[in-house]
Order: structure tokens, then C-alpha cells, then sequence
């Protein structure tokens, strides 16, 4: 798929990583035409150590440290209060969802949410047909998410997990 037209990470384009591949033709504004794409399977996957068998890949961060594409893969159930706004699709499995004070639902393969900063959810991710749980998210916050977000290179190098160590503590790890 190639497009002349400037690309926002959004649905479409989550949607795209969720298909394994997006590309972007260079723009003319003087922006960056380094565009991170290719198969999920193909980026650097670091585990997650707040959870056994969990693991993440940085797909694009923003220079000011306020905007994450991310895939995770990820098992396992417990309870985490968002310090971002985070948008998801999942790609495979589901997880249900019991947001404090409101709802409990479930999301599953080929549908999306969106959970705000502040909000604490109690999850369980579950296996549909033998695949985990995997979904495509983007992050957004008002302040820095550099303590949040790993920073990958493209030849394997990781600077830090997506978790940091303040928050493995704040989740009994």
C-alpha cells in the first residue's frame, strides 16, 4: 500500500500494523521520511517483566516523548492504573476489562478501546483458539513517556523497558 497523502497514526494506520505492514511515500515538507514499518514479527521484541510470558515492541515514538505505537503480546490478569490514554486493537485473544467504579466488558479480536489516564482497570488477558492475547496500541500523553516507552533501534539495542522500575514496584513486582 503506498499514499502520497501525510499519514497520522490512527486507526487506519493501527489497522494497518494489525495487517503487518504500512508504508508512506517521502514527504516534501521537510518532516522525516523515516517511517518504522514492516511485520510485527519482524521488530525487536523485548519480554515484560511485570509479567511472565508478556512482551512488547516499540514500533514509533515521538520525539517529544509524548506519542507511542506499540505492539504487546501479553498473558495473565492484574490491575494497573494508567499514567497515558491509551487506544488498542486486538489482533488475537481477548482481555476482559473491570474498570474501577464502572463497567466490565470484554474486547476481542478485531475490536478496539480506548482507556484514559487516571482510570484503573483490573484485566485478564485469555487465549481464543490457542492464540494469546496480541494487540496494537497507540499512547498519548500530556507529559513525557519516556519512562513508559522502550527505546529500540532497528539492530536489536534497548535503552528501557515500556514499564519502568517505579511502576514494576507499584505493581507488586
Amino acid at each position: 500500500m503506498y499514499s502520497s497523502n501525510k499519514l497520522r497514526l490512527g486507526t487506519a494506520t493501527l489497522t494497518a500494523l494489525a495487517a503487518g505492514y504500512f508504508c508512506v511515500a517521502a514527504r516534501g515538507d521537510g518532516v522525516s521520511t523515516d517511517v518504522p514499518h514492516g511485520r510485527l514479527e519482524n521488530f525487536n521484541w523485548v519480554s515484560l517483566p511485570q509479567t511472565v510470558g508478556s512482551s512488547e515492541t516499540i514500533i514509533y515514538r515521538s520525539p517529544d516523548g509524548k506519542r507511542v505505537a506499540a505492539s504487546f503480546k501479553e498473558s495473565g490478569k492484574g490491575t494497573f492504573t494508567y499514567p497515558f490514554d491509551e487506544f488498542f486493537y486486538v489482533i488475537s485473544g481477548r482481555i476482559k476489562i473491570t474498570v474501577r467504579g464502572g463497567p466490565t466488558f470484554e474486547v476481542k479480536q478485531g475490536e478496539v478501546g480506548y482507556i484514559r489516564e487516571g482510570q484503573t482497570i483490573d484485566y485478564e488477558f485469555s487465549k481464543v483458539s490457542g492464540k494469546g492475547f496480541q494487540s496494537v496500541a497507540y499512547l498519548v500523553s500530556d507529559g513525557d513517556l519516556s519512562k513508559w516507552a522502550a527505546i529500540s533501534d532497528r539492530t536489536g539495542g534497548v535503552v528501557a523497558s515500556l514499564f519502568s522500575a517505579e511502576t514494576k514496584t507499584e505493581l507488586g513486582k
